[in-house]
């Protein structure tokens, strides 16, 4: 995305953007830098970050600015979390397979309860969302 940045200067209910990729095969890890969340038609919130809360391991991250960094792996099943450049939690999963496939995207700026729809108000970020990158395989340092 190089230097633009996604801004949501008020709380809504339909503020939001849509990462949709298209892919030539199926990706089996992802990582990817920013506040969002990805669901895909069979898992909601798979990966949940918003207003400095990180589902998969909240309390972590101290208000202000921050560089997030999330990566999903299918093999061994793990997903890792990197706050400004350093590793804070990793996490095995139960399910291994195919993680990103053309029926899932990541929405950025807003929690989505099921497949792109379902927003709350009081699930949105009011703030700027920058420097957004998305890459096929899972960044270790």
């Amino acid at each position: 995305m190089g230097r633009e940045a996604f801004v949501f200067p008020i709380q809504s209910h339909g503020s939001f953007a849509a990462l949709v990729v298209d892919l030539e095969k199926p990706l089996m890890a992802w990582c990817m830098a920013c506040s969002k969340t990805y669901n895909t038609l069979e898992q909601e919130n798979e990966v949940l970050l918003f207003k400095g809360k990180i589902e998969m391991c909240s309390g972590l991250i101290s208000p202000g600015p921050k560089h997030l960094c999330v990566g999903r792996e299918s093999a061994p099943g793990t997903a890792g979390l990197w706050v400004d450049g350093n590793p804070t939690v990793r996490r095995s999963l139960e399910e291994e397979g195919i993680l990103y496939e053309d029926r899932s995207q990541h929405c950025l700026g807003q929690e989505q309860e099921s497949f792109g729809n379902d927003f709350d108000n009081n699930q949105s970020l009011v703030g700027d969302i920058g420097d957004v990158n998305l890459w096929d395989f899972v960044v270790t340092s």
